[in-house]
Order: C-alpha cells, then structure tokens, then sequence
C-alpha cells in the first residue's frame, strides 16, 4: 500500500517550512495508527508519502488493508488543510534481503516487482482516489465495488487492469458487515439494508 499527498508542492509552496513538517507529521502519525490498528506495519515514510505492508501475520491481510485505506481517507478528510490523498494497492509476494541492505529509513528491507506496481498504481490514482491492481481485487472482490481505472504493463509484458473504488467508508457500513475481522459478504440485499 503507497498513499501520498497529492499536489504537496503546490500545497505546501505556500506554507513555512514549519507548517509543511507540523502537517506531515499530523499525516503521518494518524495513518500510522490506522495502518497499525489493521495489523499493516509502515515499512516507510518517503517524501510525502507512506509506505506500508500487510500480511505480515497472515491474517486477513487484503481485508485488512482495504478497511486502513478507507478509514485513511475518512480520516484525512478532517484536516483543515483538506488534504487530498490518492492510494495505490497491490497484492503479491516480496522478498526480504539481509538487514545490511536496508535504506536508512525503512523498517524492512523488502524486494519485488509488487513494491513497485503498488507505487505506480498510486500515482495513477486521482486525488482522493483509490486504486488497485486486478490481483488485489481478485482478493477482495467479495467485499468491494469497483469500476475500471486504466491498464499498467507487468515486467512480462501483460497488460493488467487497474480499479478505483469508492472513496468513502459509508459506502461498507451499507453494503457490508463486519464479524470479527472480516468483511462478509452483503451485496444484493439493498432493501434488507434500508429496512435495518
């Protein structure tokens, strides 16, 4: 998961440096704690955005990450700063090579081609956007309305579909309900829903 402040130059180019590092530390504090309270650790913050992994326990992690990236965006539409955010997710596997590769701020010193799709599919994202990749949403398609976003070109050559989704956690409050830690499945039933 990459989620970074978008337009930060023309943002913050009208702002003292002390106000720039106050408000990023405000980010960066607050999605931290999403991000940690759905069991997804900050591997790293870099320039101004963040870069966080899930799966680390195996537990629901795609579930995981969708709900950190939702919240995120509720979260973030409180700043008096109405800072817009676009959010890139991507599921796979990556390595993790010897500590003493590891850059001077990262907590894990991960490799793969996910990191990187992840990192594109983010900045594909509009502001206040939310994409993911189509592996990502094979995994949490039970759970989530999509509509297609545009295509990126895998390191084979194969064109992969990119998804925004709806911004707003509103939008699982009425289609889905929460039992422990997993999203079940709730679409279909819109009169049921209203009546509750």
């Amino acid at each position: 998961m990459f989620i970074d402040i978008a337009s930060s130059t023309q943002l913050f180019s009208k702002m003292d440096d002390e106000d720039v590092a106050a408000i990023f530390s405000d980010f960066v504090e607050k999605c931290t704690s999403i991000i940690t309270k759905h069991n997804g650790v900050v591997n790293q913050t870099m320039g101004d955005g963040i870069y966080a992994v899930f799966g680390l326990d195996k537990k629901n992690s795609e579930h995981q990450c969708l709900m950190a990236c939702l919240a995120a965006q509720e979260v973030l539409k409180t700043f008096r700063e109405n800072l817009k955010v676009r959010i890139g997710v991507h599921s796979g596997y990556c390595v993790l090579i010897d500590q003493k590769f590891k850059t001077q701020n990262a907590l894990f010193p991960l490799v793969g081609e996910v990191i990187n799709i992840a990192a594109h599919i983010c900045g594909m994202a509009s502001p206040n956007g939310f994409f993911i990749s189509e592996d990502s949403y094979e995994t949490m398609k039970d759970s989530l309305e999509v509509f297609p976003a545009g295509l990126f070109i895998n390191k084979e050559g194969i064109q992969k579909k990119v998804f925004s989704t709806k911004d707003s956690i509103d939008f699982l409050k009425r289609f889905n309900v929460m039992k422990g830690d997993i999203l079940l499945r709730y679409f279909g039933r819109n009169e049921e829903v209203e009546t509750l």
